[in-house]
């Protein structure tokens, strides 16, 4: 295995697009003034997320980690089901189930982790430090195969958990996350279907717009006719 030592790489993550005009949503818990409203309906115009009913979102909600795993599953551009499995390696995952191939695929690529060695966690809630990782794990290890040689800051004063360090701190930087307050990140606090959908658009952005292109230069951006937010580090990129 080739390791390409790589100096200030320029990670394009999250893309500042002009901004969308949609169609009336038709649910009536949205309101175009809430910061969520225009990801929300992007989430919802690209089949990412769906209604809780057909005239509401319920984006204050909470969601579990089943919807959340689904829901990354479908900006991964692979066919989940043929990640099915006879038996789930966790043994609340019923085959058959709609979420059922998501988790294999996120379990088999490394993406998501079983709250214990046997259970994945059906119908528990995802949290915000948990989101994190799993977007962390999703572009750097099964986009990317990235490996990430800098410490976390610990920006935040709430402490999250171990696990959770290194994908927080990725989620800061490149915009994809932000805190609760200047200093607070709320990792434990449970995650809203209105933030799981921002979450998601913001890496469909990063990853169309920015094409899954890992190097750049400068007249690489220049021409890619969009203008990024970029992540300046050092990292190894294995090949």
């Amino acid at each position: 295995m080739k390791h390409y030592r790589i100096i200030s790489l320029i990670l394009a993550l999250v893309c500042l697009l002009p901004m969308t005009v949609h169609a009336k949503s038709g649910f009536a818990d949205l309101s175009p003034e809430k910061w969520y409203y225009d990801e929300v309906m992007r989430a919802y115009d690209k089949g990412i997320m769906v209604g809780v009913s057909d005239d509401k979102f319920a984006p204050e909600s909470p969601v579990t980690r089943e919807m959340f795993v689904t829901a990354l599953s479908r900006i991964a551009m692979t066919s989940v089901d043929q990640y099915y499995e006879p038996e789930s390696v966790f043994s609340d995952v019923k085959t058959g189930k709609w979420y059922s191939d998501a988790i294999e695929w996120a379990a088999t690529e490394g993406i998501v982790h079983g709250v214990s060695d046997t259970e994945f966690g059906i119908g528990q809630n995802v949290t915000r430090e948990q989101i994190a990782a799993f977007v962390y794990r999703f572009i750097t290890e099964y986009l990317y195969n990235v490996q990430d040689t800098e410490s976390p800051a610990d920006e935040f004063t709430d402490n999250p958990s171990k696990y959770a360090r290194d994908a927080i701190e990725f989620m800061r930087k490149t915009g994809l996350m932000s805190g609760k307050g200047k200093s607070t990140f709320a990792p434990k606090q449970n995650a809203t279907r209105a933030e799981c959908a921002a979450i998601l658009v913001r890496v469909v952005d990063a990853t169309e717009s920015c094409g899954y292109k890992l190097q750049f230069d400068k007249e690489d951006i220049s021409k890619m006719g969009v203008f990024c937010t970029v992540y300046e580090k050092d990292i190894i990129v294995e090949n």
